[in-house]
């Protein structure tokens, strides 16, 4: 079976399967913890589309899942099906920062399968660099990353935590001199960020906001 879960789709069953055990800790009604497991199990198919019948089988094996420990057996179990986020290169991050030096991206200490947005730091220019993948392109956003930080919500995983406001130019359509500046506070932790992500929804707003 080929990989078919994205990162964000992993966080959001791992959640469901932290629900799962609660459930089973906190609830003595064996039809409450079914209705609990079966309620689950939709909410994990409507994440996807088109799955077969062999991908249904292997998420629906959180019928297994009673404690932290089996909840550690079904989730290591779904992370060789987690899919990369799409390749990302020195030439490609050249190509969307021109102007800017990409030789501290930490490609090659990125694990690839847990992040849904690519991001990194220069702490010399305080800058933050942002490259997310909607409608199958990469798309690269450069803003100022205040030093000052807050506790709030962010705007790319939608989870509290600590914040620091992202500030990018969106150039006005058909006119490149005269440019509007947006900000966001965002995680100050990208590891932390992709690891809370649970939908795309909220990182595709944003990108559509900023550019």
């Amino acid at each position: 079976m080929i990989p078919f879960i994205r990162n964000d789709q992993y966080n959001y069953i791992r959640e469901q399967a932290r629900t799962v055990v609660h459930t089973h800790k906190t609830v003595q009604d064996t039809d409450v913890k079914l209705a609990v497991q079966s309620l689950t199990i939709d909410k994990i198919q409507d994440t996807f589309k088109n799955l077969s019948d062999e991908q249904i089988s292997h998420l629906s094996l959180i019928n297994n899942v009673v404690d932290e420990e089996t909840a550690a057996i079904y989730l290591s179990s779904l992370r060789e099906y987690v899919i990369p986020f799409p390749r990302v290169t020195e030439q490609i991050l050249s190509a969307l920062f021109p102007k800017s030096k990409v030789k501290n991206a930490p490609i090659q200490q990125t694990e690839f399968t847990r992040i849904s947005h690519f991001s990194w730091e220069d702490p010399g220019t305080q800058k933050r660099y942002i490259v997310a993948y909607p409608d199958h392109k990469h798309i690269g956003i450069e803003g100022t990353f205040s030093t000052r930080t807050v506790h709030g919500v962010c705007a790319l995983c939608n989870h509290h935590g600590p914040q620091r406001l992202f500030t990018a130019r969106k150039n006005h359509q058909g006119n490149r001199d005269t440019y509007t500046k947006k900000g966001n506070y965002i995680c100050v932790d990208t590891v932390e960020c992709n690891e809370r992500m649970t939908s795309l929804h909220y990182l595709h707003e944003f990108v559509q906001r900023m550019t």
